[in-house]
Formats: structure tokens, C-alpha cells, sequence
């Protein structure tokens, strides 16, 4: 009966040591699997987070260079608009000039006497009305070129033009006075005709003022297109031909 007892307890102690065995070697074998499934996991993670933060810095990347493109051609675009009205400036300004010269030019004196002189009055007004227009066109240039040489030669010119404008339109306007006379005097024979007999001295004295102002007209209009205005007109050329050859070189760069 003992034996058997005894041989039963060594039955249950191997039986019992086998179990722990098994149990020491799943534990030892779960527990290395956990840790390599944990590593696993972290290393996952770790994987994850970097590919999140590797997306994050190409993200950030990307939109810092769309916000840089963006910038530079906005850059483009206003150094492009910039370079354009100050290629306009300078082309306006020479036109406007031109057609201040040629305005003045083309007066011809011999259109007018006292029957149109209200024609005269509106050309020179119109003449008149480019030195506004001019010096509006040469303040752009002021504004927007930046070579020192242009802008002077733009000042300088605009100085001569206005000079030869000046001077035309003195010319014009004793022309005008001259035609205005002749109107007034006409207007007053007109009357004195009427009686002719008691104002004969006086309209003889009138016809001989009117051949006076009439002669006087001619010679106006003789040293202004003959002499003078050819004169008058070289003082402004080498100015523009200053500007002209400036204006090219400083496009063309």
C-alpha cells in the first residue's frame, strides 16, 4: 500500500515536473514571441511615424516651392509690366513731341486774314494745348526710367520745344493782332462808305492804313516761313536727336 502511495506521488511529481516543463518552455517561448511581436510593433510604429514626417517635410516642400514659384513669377510679372510702361513712357513721350513740332509746323499763315481769324485763335490754342500733354508724358519718364542721361535729355528737349513753341506762337499771335486790325478797320470803312462825300479824306486815310497792314502781314508771314521758323526750328534738333539716340540704346538693353 505505501509502495503504491509512493509510486503514485512520483507519479504525480513527474507528471506535475513535466507541466512545469511545458509550462517553462511555452512561457519562455510566448514570452520571446510577445517580445519580438513587440518589437515588431514599435519598429511598425517607428516605420509609420517616420513615413508620416518624411510625408509632412515633402508636403511642406512642395508648397514652400509653389509658394517660391508663385512669388518669383509675380516678380516676373511686375518687372515684365514695369519694363513695359517704362518702354511706353519713353515711346509716348517722343511721339507727343513730334506732334508738337509738326503741329506748330504745319500753321501755314497764308490760310488766315480777317475773314477766318477765329480758325487762327483755335489752332493755337490747340498748339498750346501739347505743352499740358507733353509734360505729362515726360513726368512718367521721370517716374520710371532710371538712367540719369535719358531723363535729362528728356528735360532738355522738352525745354527747346517749348522755346521754338513759344516762339511760333509769338509770331501767330502777331499775325492775329494784324488781322484783327484789318477786320476793325474794314468794319469802320464799311460804315464811313456810306458817306462818302463828307468822309472822303478819311477813307482814303483808311485804305492807305489798310495797305500799311496788309504790307505788314506779308512781311510777317515772309520772315516766319522763309527765314525765321528754319532757324527757329535747328535750335531743337540736336536735342532731339540727343534723345533719340538714348532712347534707342536704353531699349534696346
Amino acid at each position: 500500500m505505501l509502495y503504491l502511495i509512493l509510486r503514485t506521488e512520483m507519479k504525480v511529481e513527474l507528471i506535475i515536473e513535466i507541466v512545469l516543463l511545458f509550462i517553462a518552455l511555452y512561457l519562455a517561448f510566448f514570452k520571446s514571441y510577445l517580445t519580438e511581436k513587440g518589437k515588431s510593433a514599435a519598429l511598425k510604429e517607428d516605420l509609420e511615424d517616420l513615413t508620416r514626417e518624411i510625408e509632412s517635410v515633402k508636403n511642406e516642400f512642395v508648397k514652400e516651392q509653389e509658394m517660391m514659384k508663385t512669388d518669383l513669377q509675380r516678380i516676373l510679372d511686375n518687372e515684365i509690366s514695369y519694363r513695359s510702361e517704362e518702354r511706353d513712357a519713353i515711346i509716348k513721350y517722343h511721339g507727343i513731341v513730334n506732334q508738337w513740332l509738326y503741329s506748330i509746323l504745319e500753321v501755314s499763315l497764308s490760310n488766315y486774314d480777317k475773314t477766318n481769324i477765329s480758325e487762327l485763335i483755335k489752332i493755337r490754342n490747340s498748339n498750346s494745348s501739347f505743352y499740358a500733354k507733353t509734360g505729362i508724358a515726360k513726368s512718367k519718364i521721370l517716374l520710371l526710367v532710371e538712367d540719369s542721361a535719358l531723363i535729362k535729355s528728356a528735360n532738355d528737349l522738352f525745354l527747346h520745344v517749348m522755346h521754338f513753341h513759344y516762339w511760333a506762337d509769338e509770331v501767330f499771335l502777331k499775325y492775329q493782332h494784324n488781322c484783327e486790325k484789318q477786320k476793325s478797320l474794314t468794319d469802320r470803312f464799311i460804315i464811313v462808305i456810306k458817306n462818302y462825300e463828307e468822309n472822303e479824306e478819311l477813307a482814303k486815310a483808311m485804305a492807305i492804313d489798310e495797305q500799311n497792314l496788309k504790307a505788314e502781314q506779308k512781311k510777317i508771314y515772309e520772315e516766319y516761313i522763309k527765314t525765321d521758323r528754319n532757324l527757329e526750328l535747328e535750335k531743337t534738333q540736336p536735342f532731339k536727336s540727343d534723345f533719340e539716340t538714348l532712347a534707342k540704346e536704353y531699349l534696346k538693353n
